[in-house]
């Protein structure tokens, strides 16, 4: 199963109609800052609480106002083993510049050349920011969250 990783999470207001971000942050420590969150009323959403690869929570959990509100997710999808050999991953073909200097930069780093090692590894690093695939979705999409609730 992929991984989700959310890089930012929005709900839009109901009453103002402007996004507000909620903070992302995994259940571990969540449970550190809110041992009581269950006991917490409902209320607007502050937090997306990864309780698992692909399960997220929102906190607290919507009261009527904002039940229903649309959210805004954009993240990265890091894909399941590759098992065979005809396993494809799910990678744009907008990466592909990538994978001639991620290459170099082992090359390098096996020929003990830790300049050019470097000057590879800088190009691989800044091209695989720059064309990395993100996942954007909103509220009604096949996403799976679970909503502390009643």
């Amino acid at each position: 199963q992929d991984m989700l990783k959310l890089d930012f999470v929005s709900v839009v207001n109901p009453t103002t109609g402007k996004h507000e971000r909620l903070e992302t942050m995994d259940f571990v420590n969540f449970a550190r800052l809110f041992p009581y969150y269950e006991d917490q009323p409902d209320g607007q959403p502050s937090h997306l609480v990864r309780m698992s690869d692909t399960v997220w929570m929102v906190y607290p959990a919507p009261d009527a106002q904002w039940t229903g509100a649309a959210m805004t997710l954009i993240g990265s999808v890091r894909p399941a083993e590759l098992v065979n050999d005809t396993d494809t991953p799910p990678l744009s073909i907008a990466i592909h510049p990538v994978y001639p200097h991620f290459c170099a930069w082992k090359a390098f780093l096996a020929l003990n050349n830790p300049e050019r090692a470097a000057q590879e590894y800088s190009l691989y690093d800044g091209l695989r920011k720059l064309h990395m695939q993100t996942a954007t979705s909103t509220t009604g999409s096949l996403l799976q969250f679970k909503l502390r609730g009643k």
